[in-house]
């Protein structure tokens, strides 16, 4: 899968152990939407294709997401819940404490999908 590159919006995908890692840093505001949308469900297609059972997310170096990026990260979570019990993959995010969009935006994911996110450290 390739390395997402939108303005200031960086994307990068690899293996850590049997996670699928995926690393994003830099901003993601409105016009980053349509590509990262696009990334996000092509990650999706290719875990689920490799069919392993858990998807890092580094967000450390995510400085900001528009409330519009944050949706794409809601459709992929119910994307996921909607597959088959035996399809399902967790999503584990890595946030920046510092950061209190993240906090924000992680715990209202963590709520939404409760079953498949986990989050590092705890947003709770």
């Amino acid at each position: 899968m390739d390395a997402l590159a939108i303005d200031q919006l960086r994307g990068t995908v690899g293996l850590e152990g049997g996670d699928f890692l995926v690393v994003l840093s830099g901003t993601a505001d409105f016009e980053a939407r349509p590509e990262l949308a696009a990334w996000i469900r092509s990650l999706h297609d290719e875990v689920t294709k490799l069919g392993l059972s858990r998807v890092v997310v580094d967000i450390k170096n995510l400085e900001f997401m528009s409330s519009i990026c944050v949706n794409v990260f809601v459709g992929w979570l119910v994307t996921v819940m909607e597959l088959p019990p035996s399809q399902h993959y967790r999503v584990h995010f890595r946030w920046n404490r510092s950061l209190f969009w993240q906090r924000k935006s992680l715990n209202a994911l963590s709520r939404l999908a409760m079953l498949i996110v986990t989050t590092d450290p705890p947003v709770g």
